[in-house]
Parts: C-alpha cells; sequence; structure tokens
C-alpha cells in the first residue's frame, strides 16, 4: 500500500488493484481503516488515469 505515494504513476496503480481485489474479501472494518485513506489520496491525483481507476475500483468493491 506504501506505492500509493511513488512519483512513478504505474506504480500509484498497483495499489488501485490490490485493493479492488482485496476489497471484495476482507472486512469491512480493514477497507475502512485501510483502503480508504489511501483511495482518499489518490482521487485527487494529478494523473487522470489515476482518478479513473479509483471510481472503478470503488465500483469494483461494492457490486460484489
Amino acid at each position: 500500500m506504501a506505492q500509493h505515494s511513488e512519483a512513478n504513476y504505474l506504480h500509484r496503480m498497483t495499489p488501485l488493484f490490490a485493493i479492488a481485489k482485496l476489497g471484495q474479501v476482507v472486512p469491512p472494518d480493514v477497507v475502512k481503516s485501510t483502503f480508504l485513506p489511501v483511495l482518499s489520496t489518490l482521487y485527487t491525483d494529478k494523473v487522470a488515469n489515476i482518478r479513473m481507476n479509483v471510481a472503478k475500483t470503488i465500483q469494483e468493491m461494492n457490486t460484489n
């Protein structure tokens, strides 16, 4: 999860993919305490692709 603050945008994408998959199987308190801070940091990212993938990650966590 520490990669969300890397300079390379591809490194910032990695936690999003992990959160999308893990968010479906971990308890809600883990999502709230661990994943939401990362998502809240990345949703204001300067790279549009990162912001779009934050939205996709949230949608994927909500639909499954």
